[in-house]
């Protein structure tokens, strides 16, 4: 039962950083008229190496088998 529950928390996890990754694009050209493309692109994959590191973070050390 223990699995199961890893399973669905990386499930989840995985989902957020999916969503997080995808959201970037479309927050991406609705300020690009505000700042630079070299600056959007910078904020872009600071927040989400954020959240796909934290995701991995949380089961670090731990199998998936």
């Amino acid at each position: 039962m223990k699995s199961i529950s890893k399973k669905v928390g990386l499930n989840v996890l995985m989902l957020f950083a999916m969503l997080a990754w995808g959201g970037s694009w479309t927050s991406a050209k609705i300020i690009a008229e505000y700042a630079a493309p070299e600056v959007l692109v910078f904020w872009r994959f600071f927040f989400n190496s954020y959240f796909f590191n934290s995701s991995f973070g949380v089961y670090e050390n731990k199998s998936f088998h």
